[in-house]
């Protein structure tokens, strides 16, 4: 199913307090993600679709969390493909056991309607967990999306959100590390998006961490100074994406954030963000 991309404009508000890095700040971006999680039992990490960078360092942390005990990675994949994930986690890893993988629908999508979820870098994550997996770290997957739903946005939201509480009630020994756009990331509404994102009329809906908060859940949205990735846009086949260039005004790495209108309890700011294109997998007869 395409999904339009939900690039977001920053509202400040003044409740919102914002903490630079400091000497003492994480050096490099995945203990910059183990920061902000602290003890938390979920991690939500927002990303623009369709990048290299973040899926791999979801990828990195997930090894690391798993040297510490079990870890749940929870994709925005349709949950009607967690058979298939779960198969592949198991296996060698050969070029059969990739192909029975991106039989499933989810990832046959053509390229001018895949909205940057079925990328590259995303494939190339889940090789890392088998990999890991295989070798014995504690790692699972869980798939959190639904193809068969096709109701108004804060249904999404609400529903993707009832299967990670769901998981967690399940395991609460386990640590989940959740990989989602970055509007699903979202303490709060926005107060406003871009028009070419979304179709006329659009209402922003409740973000899916916003039904989770209780669980005491930690967000994270991850950005670049420079960001290439891969989506859909209003009136546009989908493809590769760039937004402008940021100027340097601060050089940290990571940027925490209070107050109750936060957007999100942190930003990690990547030097650059690059494209990562969709698979192309043999075609279902």
């Amino acid at each position: 199913m395409r999904r339009f991309l939900w690039v977001l404009l920053c509202v400040c508000h003044p409740f919102l307090v914002v903490h630079a890095g400091s000497p003492s700040a994480p050096v490099s971006p995945v203990l910059a993600l183990d920061h902000v999680a602290g003890e938390a039992p979920m991690l939500i990490v927002g990303e623009l679709h369709g990048t290299r960078e973040t899926p791999a360092l979801v990828a990195e942390l997930a090894r690391l969390w798993a040297d510490r005990g079990a870890v749940q990675v929870g994709l925005e994949i349709p949950a009607q493909e967690q058979l298939r994930l779960d198969a592949f986690l198991r296996s060698a890893g050969v070029e059969a056991d990739r192909q029975a993988l991106l039989v499933g629908e989810f990832w046959q999508t053509p390229h001018e309607r895949s909205d940057g979820r079925r990328s590259e870098a995303m494939l190339a994550l889940l090789e890392s967990l088998r990999s890991a997996r295989v070798a014995g770290a504690p790692i699972d997957v869980l798939a959190f999306d639904d193809a068969a739903f096709h109701g108004p946005a804060p249904d999404r939201n609400a529903r993707m959100a009832e299967r990670l509480r769901l998981a967690h009630e399940a395991q609460p020994q386990t640590r989940t590390i959740v990989l989602t756009g970055n509007y699903h990331a979202r303490w709060n509404v926005p107060g406003s998006v871009r028009p070419q994102s979304v179709p006329d009329g659009y209402a922003p809906p409740k973000p899916m961490a916003a039904y989770l908060r209780e669980l005491g859940v930690r967000t994270v949205n991850v950005s670049a100074r420079e960001a290439g990735f891969w989506a859909c846009l209003r009136d546009q086949p989908c493809g590769p994406q760039q937004l402008p260039a940021q100027p340097i005004v601060d050089a940290s790495l990571l940027t925490t954030l209070d107050g109750p209108d936060r957007d999100y309890d942190a930003v990690l700011t990547l030097p650059v963000l690059q494209v990562s294109e969709p698979v192309t997998p043999e075609r279902n007869p």
